[in-house]
């Protein structure tokens, strides 16, 4: 589910886009006080969950109620204050991450999100089916299949059988067996240390900073194929 809540069914406050860069989401910009304590993060207006209510401030309060790091309350329909127990220069970056997606104040357990793709069926720990919605404030840049469909094959040897076969595009796994001689197959990092194998047909964002394509859980929102 970290896979399918940031950037397939959810978005944060923040992103690390492709190029390794920190930029707005759900916020459009953000400004700090001098000591770094209270930071004020102004709001996208043109953002509706799945199920067509209006993001507001009020969604960002409920889905941050488990912040540890200070308090966040909301100022109007469109910012949010967030006050610090202690400065911190990277708060927006912190907000980028997985733990920090953002739910509807009035369903925050439902499956509803605000991401390029709505949940189409899902069996805890087993299958999520996900369509790609109609419209996006992500449209032209993002969000490049009409489905995307997770699967659970706890078996590694089967993992990697299936994506041999061609029957998924993309798997965990730390032993390339006998997946080491197709040349259709990409290894993440390396082959040395293999910790994701990756189709070909499947192109990815180049790598700038020091992170992999798999490691900020965007693959569905960014990956298309070639």
């Amino acid at each position: 589910m970290q896979v399918a809540r940031q950037g397939l069914v959810f978005d944060t406050l923040t992103e690390i886009a492709a190029d390794g860069t920190l930029r707005g989401e759900l916020a459009t910009g953000w400004t700090a006080s001098d000591n770094g304590r209270i930071w004020h993060f102004d709001l996208r207006r043109d953002v509706n969950f799945h199920d067509g209510t209006p993001f507001t401030a009020n969604d960002v309060v409920v889905s941050a109620a488990g912040f540890e790091g200070g308090t966040v309350k909301a100022n109007g329909l469109h910012q949010v204050t967030f006050t610090l127990h202690h400065a911190d220069p990277g708060l927006p970056m912190l907000l980028a991450q997985p733990e920090f997606f953002i739910a509807p104040a009035h369903a925050p357990d439902a499956g509803i999100g605000t991401g390029l793709y709505r949940v189409k069926d899902f069996i805890p720990g087993q299958r999520l089916l996900t369509q790609r919605v109609e419209a996006h404030f992500k449209d032209g840049t993002a969000g490049w299949f009409d489905e995307v469909e997770l699967t659970s094959i706890p078996s590694e040897p089967v993992r990697g059988q299936a994506l041999a076969e061609y029957l998924v595009d993309a798997v965990d796994l730390t032993k390339i067996s006998n997946l080491a001689n197709l040349s259709d197959i990409t290894f993440q990092p390396d082959r040395r240390t293999p910790m994701q194998a990756v189709s070909t047909h499947v192109l990815q964002p180049a790598r700038i900073s020091d992170l992999r394509p798999l490691d900020n859980l965007r693959a569905a929102e960014r990956w298309w194929f070639a």
